[in-house]
């Protein structure tokens, strides 16, 4: 059993917002989500492996595009993938069958998911980081919990 009391997660929350918020080409988000798990992996991960765990950066817009991610983030050496904690425009809830293979995916691949609070989208892109907690952590609507 591994003692965890020296480690630290790497969150790169606003990579999460930046991508999902502010970017419409799903090829883009690929790329970038895929570029900055192979920067996490050799930059960040790579100096202390004992020690540091970078959470993965997640193309949100197309289970599938996830679910490749999360498959690629295993195999370069990453043990965690962030999530943004509400649904990424365009998809359903996480509770929703259409996740699964995501959920099939970090458990076959031994990959924690992760999420990090403040990650939820929708205002905090407009409103920049120095936005109000009101803002920026909005509660969900009854409207954007059906299925």
């Amino acid at each position: 059993k591994r003692d965890l009391g020296a480690t630290r997660i790497v969150w790169l929350g606003d990579g999460l917002i930046t991508l999902h918020a502010l970017i419409e080409d799903p090829q883009l988000i690929r790329d970038a989500a895929r570029a900055e798990n192979e920067w996490l992996a050799s930059e960040i991960q790579s100096v202390a492996p004992d020690r540091l765990v970078p959470a993965a950066l997640m193309p949100m817009l197309s289970v599938e595009d996830a679910v490749g991610e999360c498959e690629h983030a295993a195999e370069i050496g990453l043990h965690l993938i962030s999530l943004p904690t509400g649904n990424p425009p365009g998809t359903r809830d996480y509770n929703h069958a259409s996740w699964e293979p995501l959920w099939a995916a970090a458990e076959s691949t031994g990959m924690v998911v992760g999420f990090h609070i403040g990650t939820d989208g929708g205002d905090q892109a407009a409103a920049g980081p120095a936005a109000p907690f009101s803002t920026t952590c909005r509660p969900r609507t009854a409207a954007s919990t059906q299925p």
